[in-house]
């Protein structure tokens, strides 16, 4: 994959809309690329969410492990972050990541994203309000759930 390749995808995520291009070019010049086999893990439950996943080509599952049964709770394809909050703060990974074919991946680690966000701390106020909006829609659509269950 080219540095402008990676530049254009990243340059299409929510979280990195606010970056310009030369931004977006030291993000995707100081990330790494890594390739995955059918079947390999990416990341397990549980695991310390260190760094974000940007999927170049193929396919991953999320899957969850819930006793002795394993479910799959998400799917990301070509152009899908995994690990959003992994970029920002501590957590811990809600589900394994298993990849479903081969599968390259852009890796930024934790670190350069908060450097970028130093840097550029016009930036991090825009994402800051890019969350809080996200936050807020996420918090509306499970009122409206609870409200649906209760009724």
């Amino acid at each position: 994959m080219s540095l402008e390749t990676d530049v254009g995808l990243l340059g299409r995520l929510p979280l990195f809309s606010e970056f310009n291009a030369e931004q977006l070019r030291l993000l995707a010049f100081s990330a790494e690329n890594h390739t995955y086999s059918a079947g390999d893990i990416l990341f397990w439950e549980g695991d310390p969410s260190e760094f974000g996943l940007v999927i170049v080509s193929g396919s991953v599952d999320l899957q969850r492990r819930r006793g002795e049964k394993t479910m799959v709770v998400g799917h990301a394809g070509i152009g899908d972050l995994i690990g959003e909050l992994g970029l920002i703060t501590d957590i811990e990974r809600p589900a394994t990541a298993v990849a479903t074919m081969p599968t390259e991946v852009i890796r930024i680690q934790r670190p350069l994203f908060r450097r970028i966000l130093t840097e550029y701390p016009d930036i991090a106020a825009r994402i800051q309000i890019q969350l809080i909006e996200r936050l807020s829609d996420t918090n509306a659509a499970l009122d409206a759930i609870g409200a649906k269950l209760d009724y």
